[in-house]
């Protein structure tokens, strides 16, 4: 027998189980949102700034190039990156210390 705990529909059909309508509680209600399938989650990264070079590396699976964003200044960068398929997106704001090199690579 197979059942979301918040609403109690019940049935035996796990494919049924999955094509249920979301209920007004609890967490079935974002089960089958296209809306809650985007989601925002921070990847691991490393950051360090030397003098006037600055290193980030962003460790995330299956990113797509062509959606990631990259804008900087000598004093601020913002980076927007999507990946997982375009299922999962992040944004990164750092504040540079002092004035660095301009130059991005991917």
């Amino acid at each position: 027998m197979k059942f979301w705990s918040c609403c109690q529909r019940k049935t035996t059909d796990f494919n049924q189980f999955l094509q249920q309508e979301p209920c007004s509680k609890g967490e079935h209600k974002l089960a089958s949102s296209l809306e809650a399938a985007k989601l925002t989650a921070p990847c691991r990264y490393d950051f360090f700034q030397t003098g006037s070079t600055v290193v980030i590396s962003i460790f995330a699976k299956n990113a797509v190039p062509e959606e990631t964003l990259i804008k900087g200044n000598q004093t601020t960068l913002k980076i927007r990156l999507v990946y997982d398929f375009g299922r999962k997106d992040v944004d990164y704001f750092w504040k540079l210390h002092g004035v660095s090199n301009t130059r991005f690579m991917w």
